[in-house]
């Protein structure tokens, strides 16, 4: 696993909370199973996930992992991809208020909506290892603004008391759902963790999982 706070809380080098940690231990529970986090460059999710290395991999999308081995839950909750930028700025309101800026990206990454703009360099993308790097860069003028989930941003401005200083742009660069991919080579049942992910899904538990960690 690899994700930022409120996915994933680390101490020390071990994960001790968050969103993933929080669903990971009640599917455990339902199933009556051990269960063993994995870090890993996101590069590698993929690759690990087919050759049965991973069983599950619970914070993505199949527009990121498109193998099509890979099996997938029923949508767990929206995340958006938003920009932020430094208060005060002038508002990006549409994708071309971006062309000749550059913009910050997470590596690994992949942000279906501007990979065209990416790639033509109408938008010059920015890679960095974290969520906080890109904050700090756009706090020192090193990049005109950031892209990220909208569920990580709350959350890092929530934590951080800095909600005045950086704002969320108008333009939404995508929306797309969350769901839990799972390895065609799972040594754990596949029926079984779609039917608990998915339930617990439908009955609320991963709404209210969420919710602890994002205020509203």
């Amino acid at each position: 696993m690899n994700n930022s706070p409120p996915y994933a809380l680390i101490e020390q080098e071990q994960l001790t909370g968050g969103v993933i940690y929080d669903i990971a231990v009640q599917v455990a529970k339902e199933l009556g199973l051990d269960i063993n986090f994995v870090f890993l460059p996101r590069t590698r999710v993929e690759q690990y996930l087919l050759d049965g290395t991973l069983d599950v991999y619970f914070i993505s999308n199949p527009k990121w992992i498109t193998a099509p081995e890979i099996i997938w839950s029923e949508p767990m909750f929206d995340e958006q991809n938003v920009i932020v930028q430094l208060s005060g700025e002038q508002d990006y309101t549409k994708l071309s208020d971006l062309y000749e800026k550059r913009i910050g990206t997470v590596h690994g990454y992949i942000y279906p909506a501007l990979t065209a703009a990416f790639e033509r360099q109408d938008i010059y993308r920015s890679d960095v290892k974290s969520l906080q790097d890109n904050f700090q860069r756009l706090d020192k003028g090193w990049i005109d603004g950031f892209v990220g989930s909208d569920i990580l941003i709350h959350h890092a401005l929530q934590k951080s008391g800095e909600d005045e200083r950086f704002q969320i742009a108008s333009y939404l660069v995508s929306r797309h759902d969350i769901r839990t991919a799972i390895s065609p080579k799972s040594k754990v049942s596949v029926a079984k963790l779609l039917s608990v992910i998915n339930r617990l899904t439908s009955d609320g538990v991963i709404d209210k999982i969420l919710a602890g960690y994002i205020e509203h």
